[in-house]
């Protein structure tokens, strides 16, 4: 299953500390054995959050974590076999640089069989991605970029670590680091390949300060402001760090690295511990060096450092391959040379990595053009798009507004953002076709459509009649609805609130007769979207209001609340008027039924609410009819003035004329009248002031 942090409660406008929410969707999830599901939209938090073993996913750059404490900043992973993908983490840098793995973006402490991948983050008030005591982990194509300390950072006795494909950009300190510090156990077994490095504001490109059995190969590293190394292989004194054994360097390309402020060559190699740590089994071999600030390799310090240079080019004009100031190194150089810049052919290894390169699959790609207007004739049957041998997923879809979701196929994002526009109070449907690989030729699945903007306050809802899924349909009713605001219905599923429909392809729930035609195999190129006969008639409620202030109010049918919280902002005192329209099977059809507009938080005299009138399925019922409990005594010939919390109840089954109210449009905000009256002034101010 996957849970949606929707669905605890987060919102996401990039100021509310979603905190709380996030960390109970995470909780729940480690407890069930579920994943969670950032959608798009900008999500605050503040402290840290800790995901134990679980699959954290968004849907790329849009599913934003915002930090708004630079302190704890963390999204902690522990547990085995936890990942964070797909998403993008925004840092706080406001209070400068920070050396707490709190303080950094995504911190693996203790964790085993993790992947950090395709993730993208921007600032942090330390390191940008840290395995701490982690094993087998994997950190994938990811772009890392403003961090004020290391942007990638293994220590503490971190091993069998890949860092593959990510691109790093603007670090604070080593872009890419292996650090084991004196009292720790010793990093081991870490490769570090494909990556890019460019820009370094402070530290190295890329460095093994105290580490064992290390691989650099294929990486792309250039200079930046701060002059020093392009590669750095280290034992320091200074920082307390232990020696390093069996580093290979090969087939990296340095550009503008290294420099003589610093003392740095492109390729740095210092013990400065003599007589306590060593430096052994470094091979730096077919590296391809331009244009260094300093040597293209400079050996330093004074204590053992063991070296074998074979086959590296340096592309300088007066700079050397190799310079050895460590009188108790030991240094072999076959096969290097040195040429002029000019004969430089061009990176060995081009700069690349970050989000969406090599090491993972390509996105299927899913279209859905808008639903044509409704027509009286037949629309042709839809056809699905699936190339040969892959599967297709048709979403039979119809919405209030322009309803916004994401497919998610056993926890992982398929397709990006679809959008659902076929009218629902219209009666037409549109079918919106994904196609690619998805793996459900076999077995059991679970597919889930996650609603983002459903909203009783924006009026948008997205209603689902089926899926089918390779061919075989599966009606709404067979799908768990966490969105439906406790509404359900006999041939769709209503999503009225941010959430989740979750289909099984195992069910055997399979509907006789469902509106969208088993699908055609065609070698049509693109998915088409098309119009069918209404589904069964809904309800609308129409309310037409305006209040003092934002004043909130819930909707009841016959006892029961309907479609969330409700507010009304159109300001009284200026005669302006909006309405507010719910749309779901309310079983007003037949029959009569109270409807009652209950107001939670009116504080007398400063936020009431003005009901001009209802209209329940086209019919309008004027608030004189209705019963006011909420009305302190005051009555009007034009509205129902609700000045404390209370109840307005109206009766279906009243048959009333209605009273004289100008037109307003069916969304948004309307004048009620263009020019006020002496006498509705008066009114107005009657109930400021009560």
């Amino acid at each position: 299953m996957i849970v949606s942090i929707l669905s605890y409660g987060a919102v996401a406008d990039g100021k509310t500390d979603n905190h709380n929410a996030i960390q109970a969707a995470f909780d729940y999830a480690a407890a069930n054995g579920d994943s969670v599901y950032i959608p798009p939209g900008t999500f605050a938090y503040s402290g840290n959050l800790t995901a134990n073993g679980i699959a954290v996913a968004g849907s790329g750059d849009g599913s934003i974590l915002k930090a708004l404490t630079p302190a704890n900043e963390s999204v902690i992973l522990t547990g085995s076999g936890g990942s964070i993908e797909n998403l993008q983490l925004d840092g706080n840098n406001s209070a400068g640089r920070l050396d707490t793995f709190q303080s950094g973006m995504v911190w693996a402490s203790g964790a085993t069989n993790y992947t950090i991948q395709n993730v993208h983050i921007n600032g942090s008030a330390s390191v940008g991605i840290v395995s701490d005591n982690s094993s087998n982990g994997q950190v994938l194509n990811n772009t890392v970029e403003n961090t004020l300390a290391d942007s990638i950072h293994t220590t503490d006795g971190s091993h069998n670590i890949t860092i593959s494909e990510n691109l790093v950009k603007n670090s604070g300190d080593d872009g890419i680091s292996v650090v084991s510090y004196t009292g720790q156990p010793i990093s081991h077994d870490i490769t570090i390949q494909g990556n890019s490095v460019l820009n370094n504001v402070g530290g190295r490109g890329m460095s093994v300060v105290g580490g064992d059995n290390v691989t650099m190969t294929g990486n792309h590293v250039e200079g930046g402001s701060n002059g020093m190394a392009g590669i750095y292989i280290s034992a320091e004194a200074e920082w307390h760090t232990q020696g390093v054994s069996n580093v290979t360097v090969n087939g990296n390309t340095l550009i503008n690295a290294g420099g003589s402020a610093s003392g740095h060559g492109a390729i740095t190699v210092y013990n400065s511990q003599a007589g306590s740590e060593t430096i052994t089994g470094v091979v730096l071999e077919n590296n391809q060096i331009l244009n260094p600030e300093a040597a293209g390799v400079l050996i330093t310090g004074a204590g053992p450092e063991q070296v074998t240079m074979t086959n590296n080019t340096l592309y300088a004009n007066g700079h050397p391959m190799l310079t050895n100031g460590d009188s108790a190194a030991s240094v072999t150089n076959t096969g290097s040379q040195t040429l002029a810049s000019s004969a430089y052919p061009g990176p060995l290894v081009p700069s690349g990595g970050g989000i969406g390169s090599g090491g993972s699959t390509p996105a299927p790609t899913a279209t859905a053009t808008p639903a044509p207007a409704p027509t009286a004739t037949a629309t042709p049957a839809p056809t699905s798009t699936a190339a040969a041998g892959s599967d297709s997923i048709v979403i039979h879809a119809s919405a209030d507004g322009a309803a916004t979701f994401h497919v998610l196929v056993d926890g992982k994002a398929v397709g990006t953002e679809q959008t659902a526009t076929a009218a629902h109070d219209n009666g037409t449907w549109q079918d919106i076709t994904l196609s690619g690989n998805f793996g459900l030729a076999s077995g059991s699945h679970q597919i889930v459509l996650q609603a983002d903007n459903a909203s009783a306050a924006t009026n948008t809802a997205l209603y689902v009649g089926s899926m089918s899924v390779d061919g075989t349909v599966l009606p709404a009713i067979s799908a768990v609805n966490t969105a439906s605001a406790g509404h359900s219905d006999a041939s769709d599923a209503p999503m009225l609130t941010s959430g989740s429909l979750t289909f099984s392809t195992g069910s055997a729930a399979v509907a006789a007769a469902v509106q969208t035609p088993a699908p055609v195999a065609t070698t049509a190129p693109a998915p088409t979207t098309s119009t069918t006969a209404p589904a069964a008639a809904h309800d609308s409620i129409v309310i037409h209001t305006s209040a003092d202030a934002n004043t909130t109010f819930h909707v009841l049918v016959d006892g029961k609340p309907v479609g969330g919280e409700q507010t009304a902002t159109a300001p009284h005192d200026a005669g302006v008027w909006q309405n507010i329209t719910l749309s779901g099977n309310f079983g007003l059809s037949t029959g009569t039924h109270q409807v009652a507009i209950q107001t939670d938080t009116v504080t007398t005299g400063s936020n009431a609410l003005y009901v001009g009138s209802l209209k329940v399925d086209g019919h309008r019922l004027a608030a004189t009819d209705a019963v006011n409990t909420a009305g302190l005594g005051h009555s009007d010939p034009h509205d129902a003035p609700m000045l404390t919390n209370g109840t307005l109840t109206f009766t279906t089954g009243a048959t009333h004329a209605e009273a004289a109210v100008p037109a307003t449009a069916s969304t948004g905000v309307s004048g009620h009248d263009s020019t006020p009256t002496l006498a509705d002034l008066a009114h107005m101010d009657h109930y400021i002031h009560h």
